[in-house]
């Protein structure tokens, strides 16, 4: 891969890659940029893999052969200027391939775009900056609907009054942000009490395995 010297080279490279999907970024010093989605990714002909499905079905299952490469996802020299991926859905959903529905959600990558569109003066400071970025997307959205929670008890006016306070960068110094990320946990937990009682152990990350 080393000795690729552009976005053809690369995806010829790739084709074979049997294992995983992989994201990966190319760039050149002739100024090309590009970005290719390669592994074997399976043709499901039912379902998303979310859930089991019925061996006796007929339907369910992959297909022999997995997905066509030249139908991964890619990208070559967009018209933005840049290249932003963080796990999240390689392409917007309903448009493309259908690859998987294990992604990450959008806010690194939201983040990493707005960031990204806003000045072209990147030197190697602040390019190592964007990387330790500790920006939070999610409680910019949540904010108006956690303060306005009714304060019933000091320690919940106490946490508001920290919250209500807090500019959103979860760093690791700030007590509110880790009130915020406690918060985050404790409403995980609920959720998935609520919604998957006989499996919420497993669903909140107990191993299957007896290793």
């Amino acid at each position: 891969i080393h000795r690729i010297r552009s976005v053809e080279d690369l995806q010829k490279t790739m084709h074979p890659w049997p294992a995983m999907p992989e994201s990966i970024a190319y760039a050149d010093i002739s100024g090309t940029i590009g970005w290719q989605l390669v592994g074997a990714a399976p043709q499901r002909r039912k379902g998303w893999g979310a859930l089991p499905l019925p061996g006796w079905d007929p339907e369910a299952g992959w297909k022999v052969e997995p997905l066509p490469y030249d139908l991964m996802p890619c990208l070559v020299d967009p018209a933005c200027g840049y290249l932003a991926t963080a796990n999240n859905r390689p392409t917007p959903e309903g448009e493309g391939p259908f690859v998987s529905v294990d992604f990450i959600d959008g806010y690194r990558l939201a983040r990493i775009v707005k960031v990204l569109g806003a000045r072209h003066d990147w030197d190697l400071a602040g390019c190592q900056a964007l990387q330790v970025d500790e920006h939070s997307l999610p409680w910019r959205e949540m904010r108006d609907a956690v303060l306005a929670v009714p304060a019933t008890t000091p320690e919940t006016q106490r946490a508001l009054a920290m919250l209500k306070a807090w500019d959103g960068i979860v760093d690791a110094e700030s007590p509110a942000a880790a009130l915020y990320e406690l918060y985050l946990s404790e409403i995980a937990h609920r959720i998935v009490r609520a919604k998957a009682p006989r499996s919420v152990v497993w669903a909140l990350g107990r191993s299957t395995s007896p290793v």
